[in-house]
C-alpha cells in the first residue's frame, strides 16, 4: 500500500463530494490496490480488503449491457417450478416486498454517479412525475410475478423486454455524450427551474451531523477508462433493490416466517429476471445457493450500499421524497419520508440521534407503527393477507385509471 493525497483523478468522496453528509477535511486516502482497471480508496484509518465476491464485481463496472434489444433464449439452469413458487412467495409477501423495494429507492439513490441516469431521463424529480414513473415500474414488477415471464406472450414478458430496451436506450444516449453534456443534463438543480418547486432537502444539515459520527467511508471506485452510464454494477445494485433487503431481514418485511427454501425460490426468479434483463451470469448475484447469494447481499451492503448511505446529499433527500411522495398517491397508504427513513436507517443498523430530536412525534408514531406491521404481522395471517390484498386491490384501480388515460 502507498500513500497518496487526493486529486482530481483519484479523489475521496469525502473531498470532492461538498455537499456529502459525512464530509472530512482530512484529504489523505490510500490506494489498497487495482482490481481490473479499477482503483479502490479508503478515507484515513478505514482500510479493509475487499472480500473475493466483491472484487469480481468491481470489474462489472466497466461492462456494458449487452447490445442486444431482444431477450436470450432460456438458460440451462432455469428451474420453472423453483420460478413458480419464487412468483408464489412474491405474492404472499406483497406488502411487505413493495415496501422494502421501496425503500431500496434510497438505497439506490445514494449512489450519486447511479442518480444521473434518472435525473437525466427526467421522469421523476418532481412527486407528479415519480408518481407517474414507480406506478409503472411497480405494475411492471407485479406481472413479473402474476405471468408466465418465461413465455415470450405473456404480459410480464413483454414488460421485461420493454425494460430492457428502454435500459439500453438511456445507456446508448449517456455514454454517447461528453462529460460537459452529461453534467448539465443530470444536473437537478437545471432540471427544477422548469418547475414549481425547488429542492426539497430541509434534513441536509441534520444527516450530515448523523452520518459523521458513524465514521465509515465509501470505497471509491476510479475509473482509468472512461465510466459506462449503466453499466453491469449498477444492474446489479438495480437486482439488489428488489429482492437484496427481503432476503436479508425478512423479518423487518413480514416474512420472518419465511422459509430458506422460500427464500431460495425467490432468489431464483430474479436470477432469471436479472439475466433477461441482460446482467452477465458471472456478475448475477443471485447465482449459486441462497446462502452464497445472502453472504454476496450482506457483503455488498458492507462495502457499498451503507458507507455509500452515509454519503448522500441533497439531491439524493430530493429525488427520495419526490419518490415517496409519488409512491404514497398510488399506494393509498402514509408515507412520510421522516418515518419512513427512520425505519430504514433502523434496518441498517445506522444511528441517528439527531434525526429522531428532528422529527416531530407524530412522523416517530407513524414510524412505530411502521415497525410494528413490519415485525408482527405475521404473526396473524389473515391480517397479513388482508394488507397483501389491499396492495393488490390499490394497484389493481390505479391499472384501470392508467388505461382509461390512454
Amino acid at each position: 500500500m502507498r500513500k497518496k493525497n487526493c486529486n482530481e483523478k483519484t479523489d475521496c468522496l469525502r473531498c470532492r463530494n461538498n455537499d456529502a453528509p459525512g464530509r472530512s477535511d482530512s484529504s489523505e486516502t490510500e490506494i489498497i490496490e487495482e482490481y481490473s482497471n479499477v482503483v479502490v480508496t479508503f478515507c484515513k484509518t478505514d482500510i479493509i480488503d475487499l472480500s473475493d465476491d466483491m472484487t469480481e464485481l468491481l470489474a462489472a463496472i466497466h461492462e456494458p449491457l449487452p447490445n442486444d434489444y431482444n431477450i436470450p433464449s432460456p438458460p440451462p439452469w432455469l428451474d420453472i417450478e423453483k420460478l413458480k413458487k419464487g412468483q408464489a412467495f412474491g405474492l404472499k409477501y406483497l406488502f411487505g416486498l413493495n415496501y422494502s423495494q421501496m425503500m431500496s429507492l434510497l438505497l439506490l439513490f445514494s449512489s450519486h454517479d447511479g442518480l444521473k441516469p434518472l435525473i437525466y431521463t427526467g421522469k421523476s424529480h418532481t412527486p407528479l412525475l415519480a408518481f407517474k414513473r414507480y406506478l409503472s415500474t411497480t405494475l411492471r414488477v407485479k406481472s413479473w410475478y402474476e405471468t408466465e415471464i418465461w413465455r415470450t406472450s405473456s404480459v410480464g414478458y413483454k414488460n421485461l423486454k420493454y425494460v430492457r430496451c428502454m435500459h439500453l436506450n438511456v445507456s446508448k444516449k449517456m455514454n454517447n455524450m461528453s462529460v460537459n453534456e452529461i453534467h448539465c443534463n443530470s444536473n437537478l438543480e437545471e432540471k427544477l427551474k422548469d418547475t414549481e418547486i425547488g429542492m426539497l432537502c430541509p434534513l441536509s444539515s441534520t444527516l450530515k451531523k448523523d452520518f459523521s459520527q458513524n465514521g465509515q467511508t465509501c470505497p471509491i471506485v476510479v475509473k482509468k477508462e472512461e465510466r459506462v452510464y449503466l453499466n453491469q454494477m449498477e444492474m446489479c445494485f438495480t437486482q439488489f433493490g428488489f429482492f437484496g433487503l427481503m432476503l436479508l431481514y425478512p423479518d423487518k418485511f413480514t416474512a420472518k416466517n419465511a422459509t430458506e427454501e422460500e427464500l431460495a425460490n425467490f432468489v431464483h426468479l430474479w436470477r432469471y429476471i436479472g439475466y433477461m434483463l441482460g446482467i452477465k451470469e458471472e456478475y448475477n448475484l443471485c447465482k449459486g445457493d441462497v446462502n452464497e447469494v445472502v453472504q454476496r447481499s450482506r457483503h455488498l451492503v458492507e462495502y457499498f450500499i451503507r458507507p455509500m448511505v452515509l454519503h448522500v446529499n441533497k439531491e439524493w433527500e430530493h429525488m427520495s421524497r419526490c419518490a415517496l411522495q409519488g409512491i404514497e398517491k398510488f399506494t393509498k397508504l402514509r408515507i412520510n419520508f421522516e418515518s419512513t427513513i427512520l425505519y430504514f436507517f433502523w434496518v441498517l443498523n445506522i444511528k441517528t440521534p439527531n434525526l429522531i430530536q428532528y422529527v416531530s412525534w407524530k412522523e416517530l408514531t407513524l414510524f412505530n407503527i411502521t415497525k410494528f406491521l413490519m415485525t408482527e404481522s405475521h404473526k396473524v395471517p389473515a391480517f397479513l393477507r388482508f394488507l397483501n390484498y389491499c396492495v393488490k386491490k390499490n394497484l389493481e384501480n390505479e391499472a384501470k385509471e392508467k388505461n382509461k388515460k390512454k
